[in-house]
């Protein structure tokens, strides 16, 4: 479905709504739906530095389009975060304004140890936004980096669609016994659909309000946590949960708002396939990365990533803080040839031993004649 404007900025002047490129709506009608959508980035204090990039990355390609949030404990505030999200017009919310952060910080963090509490802060500000007049929200993680502009989200028309994120492989996998506890107490049925990656997430905050979103969350993930804390990435085994519930109430995120390094192979142009890069694994771009960690990404069939974290460096280097909040620096082109020589040698070492590995031909003739 194309994109429409939502209902109450639909009825303007036709002029006023002059398509623009991709399905977004320019003039007064866009200036005001702009102002209805809030694009978060939620977490602890740590997240400050790689948010503000992602934030500025989504206003470079989205001009005006979106009010932009970052939400973490004040506590953690610092005068220079202050100074540098004024400076790219970002808002701070400070986790203690959001009515359920006792309930957030209750919550038992998943087993991986990766992530604080803070991070379910995620699906309690749709609600929030709700109260203060946003009727859209996009969460994002805080690893993500906007490289296109936006083109259309469908649920931003129909109202019938409380959320919306990426289908990924794997199942919502919840032990019988386990499911059947969940159900007697939530009524959520732990079927066996697709998983979600929630690196990005889109809300209509009043459906998800009325619903009691994160209310229902937390308790479906705290007996998950109690029933089989043994299974990996709990928060997002209870966003599967919920969506396979909700039905049409929940929409399957277009892939290109949360690719995957490891989906390189689907992409035939970077400027259309692609709108938001997601840095999945331990080697974030704000972080050293080795020659050893390139042979071993190869090994592990990921050997783009090194050239991804080069798109988040290049960036990243323009926002003002760079030099302070990150020890890395963008390649240069003997830096980027060297890179390529390590994915190319470790590839023709792994093709090697393979071969070596493999019976003489003469011998395969035999075993396949026995």
């Amino acid at each position: 479905m194309p994109f429409r404007l939502p209902a109450k900025c639909q009825g303007q002047e036709e002029d006023d709504v002059a398509a623009e490129g991709g399905g977004w709506i320019d003039g007064q009608a866009i200036r005001r739906f702009a102002h209805s959508v809030a694009v978060f980035i939620a977490g602890d204090a740590n997240i400050f530095f790689p948010a503000l990039v992602a934030l500025a990355s989504v206003e470079e390609h989205n001009p005006r389009r979106f009010r932009k949030f970052i939400c973490f404990d004040k506590s953690g505030l610092t005068a220079d975060m202050i100074r540098l999200m004024a400076r790219y017009d970002i808002e701070f919310v400070d986790a203690n304004a959001v009515p359920t952060y006792e309930s957030v910080k209750r919550l038992v963090p998943m087993k991986e140890g990766k992530w604080p509490p803070e991070i379910m802060l995620n699906w309690a500000l749709p609600e929030y936004f709700a109260t203060l007049g946003y009727d859209y929200s996009v969460k994002m993680d805080y690893d993500v980096l906007c490289i296109n502009p936006f083109t259309d989200f469908e649920m931003f028309t129909t109202g019938q669609i409380l959320f919306s994120a990426l289908y990924s492989k794997g199942s919502t996998f919840v032990p019988a016994a386990a499911s059947r506890t969940i159900e007697s107490r939530t009524g959520f049925r732990c079927t066996f659909e697709r998983a979600i990656n929630a690196g990005v997430a889109v809300f209509d905050n009043r459906l998800a309000a009325d619903y009691r979103f994160f209310e229902r969350y937390a308790a479906l993930y705290a007996l998950l946590v109690e029933q089989c804390p043994e299974l990996p990435t709990l928060e997002q085994v209870a966003l599967a949960i919920i969506a396979a519930n909700l039905g049409q109430g929940f929409l399957p995120l277009d892939s290109r708002y949360n690719h995957r390094i490891r989906q390189l192979r689907t992409v035939q142009d970077f400027t259309t396939d692609i709108i938001i890069i997601h840095y999945l694994t331990r080697h974030k771009p704000w972080r050293p990365m080795t020659i050893r960690d390139v042979r071993k990404l190869t090994g592990a069939d990921i050997p783009v990533l090194p050239f991804y974290r080069s798109i988040w460096l290049d960036f990243a280097s323009k926002i003002e803080g760079f030099h302070r909040y990150c020890n890395e620096r963008p390649y240069s082109s003997t830096e980027v040839l060297c890179l390529a020589l390590a994915v190319f040698k470790e590839q023709n070492r792994i093709k090697d031993a393979a071969r070596q590995a493999e019976p003489p031909t003469v011998l395969k003739r035999l075993i396949g004649g026995a």
